[in-house]
């Protein structure tokens, strides 16, 4: 009697020139500086957020900071509001450094070049292109190394452009009193248009914004940094990046408290929605989601709107393979008979 030991059966992989046409899949540098560019409009949403933020914020005179546990717990250390933007600058350096390397990785799959810094000095110019453009693979591939770097970049600015619209609800619906920092001395935004500019040049560290609680800006940044290290870090490094990145995050946790630069639900809220904004709008070889996508088909430039062909569409049908064994038992059976 014969024995089935493997079974794989696969379906048919999806034509998308069944698809509706606005669920086709735009080039991914057309999404990338599409993207970009709603990230920046999306900048300037929070700018006029953080003006309205600010108006609104309850007078600190009249009314105290609500009660925190954390802030009874840690102890009040202004200064180290500085050490929260080192850390930022760390987990982005880092996630920079992560994506260069793929980068080259991906370069050296497809047998290009290596590449090399324009000048020719003894020892510097060794120096430089082992720093620069030295390839490090730790193996795994929890993606397809194929322009997944420009895949990190968009999942990048959606989210981040996500949160952002998300944070301009939250900081100007409700009205929180100021934390026990500088904002206990308001000062009057007098220039409104040129605190907006600065908000969008500096990401709205370099602009007045006083009353922006109840969502951590600096938290967003923090959490969605590492967790692009926590995904895409294993490239390089197969535990590195997952193990510092976290730290980094939970000592600029304790940064901000320690600063009251944002309560704790401030910082509660922020790192969840983005964890969880990032964990939907996850790795997708063909970019963003359609549904987003949507948002930028119609616009003329930059790049071209005409929908990508899937490497799926050329291959063939998948087949139905079954592998079968006859039983040592039937075997004697069939030799006795000959006998």
């Amino acid at each position: 009697m014969s024995t089935p030991v493997a079974l794989m059966a696969a379906q048919p992989a999806e034509d998308q020139k069944s698809l509706p046409s606005y669920m086709r899949p735009l080039p991914l540098l057309t999404q990338l500086w599409r993207f970009l560019i709603l990230f920046f409009i999306s900048t300037f949403l929070l700018a006029g957020g953080l003006l309205v933020a600010n108006a609104r914020m309850p007078d600190p005179a009249k009314v105290r900071p609500l009660p925190d546990i954390l802030f009874e717990v840690i102890p009040k250390v202004g200064a180290f509001e500085s050490l929260t933007n080192v850390c930022i600058f760390l987990l982005n350096a880092m996630v920079v450094y992560v994506v260069s390397r793929m980068v080259l990785l991906e370069r050296r799959e497809r047998g290009c070049a290596d590449l090399k810094v324009p000048f020719d000095v003894p020892y510097l110019t060794t120096f430089c292109n082992r720093v620069l453009f030295t390839v490090f693979d730790s193996g795994p591939r929890p993606y397809r190394l194929q322009s997944a770097y420009v895949v990190v970049a968009i999942r990048f600015l959606t989210v981040y452009s996500c949160m952002m619209v998300y944070r301009v609800f939250c900081i100007t619906m409700t009205s929180y009193p100021a934390t026990d920092n500088a904002c206990q001395n308001p000062v009057k935004i007098e220039h409104p248009f040129r605190n907006m500019i600065l908000t969008v040049v500096t990401l709205g560290s370099g602009a007045i914004h006083c009353g922006d609680l109840m969502f951590s800006g600096h938290t967003i940044i923090l959490s969605l940094a590492t967790c692009v290290l926590w995904d895409y870090g294993v490239y390089v490094h197969r535990w590195f990046f997952r193990v510092v990145g976290p730290l980094l995050l939970f000592a600029a946790f304790y940064f901000i408290i320690a600063s009251r630069s944002h309560y704790t639900d401030d910082i509660v809220v922020s790192a969840y929605s983005t964890v969880t904004t990032f964990m939907l709008l996850r790795h997708r070889p063909t970019g963003a989601l359609w549904q987003l996508q949507v948002l930028i088909r119609w616009w003329p430039c930059p790049g071209s709107s005409a929908p990508v062909e899937s490497e799926e569409q050329h291959a063939g049908p998948s087949t139905e393979v079954v592998i079968e064994t006859v039983s040592t038992d039937a075997n004697a059976h069939t030799l006795e008979e000959q006998n």
